[in-house]
């Protein structure tokens, strides 16, 4: 590799967004948003549902933040690896991930355990409480209320994907990271 090319690695990896690049990921996600909610069956119900368990999921972490305050950071102004990535990569985070874990958790561990327990309520909670568990391993301070908030947002979409089906599900995570990221990223 070149000094050049290096350096530009290296300047690209360094890149500080303006304003305007900051959110950029809101064009393809609400485009999928619009067109979804145009097209698919219940995907303008699931954005709405994502909506509102969005603030049942803060609620709860800020309850949780209350009664098990988090240590304070040795660094007050240090930005977690976490949300740089997800400053640095968005649509991973507003469209990416939903997808995949719905996919995951809705569409193939939901329908496997109903399957095995031949209980749907059982597998909406037991999809939601492994859905809760992955999110133990985000490498952020907060990771253990984002889990238990991630359960209980979890098994609520298990119910949902039940009763209105996968894309639904899809529509109410891409509202919830879609609000929670444009959130983080105006507050950053």
């Amino acid at each position: 590799m070149t000094a050049i090319n290096a350096s530009h690695l290296l300047a690209a990896q360094t890149h500080t967004p303006s304003k305007m690049e900051r959110w950029e990921f809101l064009i393809p996600t609400i485009s999928v948003i619009a067109l979804g909610s145009i097209f698919i069956p219940h995907f303008a119900l699931g954005i709405a549902f994502g909506t509102a368990l969005l603030f049942a999921e803060v609620t709860v972490i800020l309850l949780l933040r209350c009664c098990f305050p988090l240590p304070a950071p040795e660094r007050k102004n240090e930005v977690s690896e976490y949300k740089q990535n997800i400053h640095r990569n968005p649509i991973q985070a507003t469209l990416l991930g939903p997808f995949v874990e719905e996919v995951i958790f809705r569409s193939w561990i939901l329908p496997a355990l109903r399957a095995i327990t031949g209980s749907a309520p059982f597998a909406a909670i037991g999809s939601g409480i492994l859905f809760g568990a992955a999110h133990l391993v985000n490498p952020h301070d907060g990771a253990r209320f984002q889990a238990v908030a991630s359960t209980v947002w979890g098994i609520a979409v298990g119910f949902f994907a039940i009763s209105y089906g996968l894309p639904a599900a899809i529509a109410a995570h891409i509202a919830n990271n879609t609000i929670a990221t444009s959130a983080s990223v105006a507050l950053s």
